[in-house]
């Protein structure tokens, strides 16, 4: 019975863990592109960034660490731009592409760290 309490008080203090840093990223993230300029096309992508978030960590929390490594520099580094292309506007697309994956590669990455440590 002992035991049994000891794993769910583990699990719990690892959900906790996850949530703090998936709040830090995204406190991160946001701070960032409040500081970077952004076109008004492209708010729907930024709402994409901001779900990479919420997928990174639920990767982390299913302990899906190869997932969690290669999601952002593969996955979202594909999808964002191709959403971007979708949207037709083509002035100041690499700008905002590069800004927006060198974002989140520097907000996402304490979710790394964490994996490493």
């Amino acid at each position: 019975m002992g035991h049994r309490s000891y794993v769910c008080r583990c699990s719990a203090e690892s959900r906790s863990f996850v949530n703090f840093f998936a709040f830090v990223s995204f406190l991160a993230l946001k701070e960032y592109l409040s500081l970077i300029p952004t076109r008004r096309v492209d708010r729907q992508v930024l709402l994409w960034a901001y779900f990479a978030i919420v997928a990174q960590y639920y990767w982390i929390y299913i302990n899906w660490y190869i997932m969690a490594l290669i999601f952002v520099p593969v996955y979202m580094f594909l999808f964002l731009p191709m959403r971007m292309v979708i949207l037709g506007e083509t002035q100041g697309f690499l700008k905002a592409v590069g800004t927006l994956q060198w974002g989140l590669m520097l907000t996402l990455s304490v979710s790394v760290i964490w994996l490493i440590c």
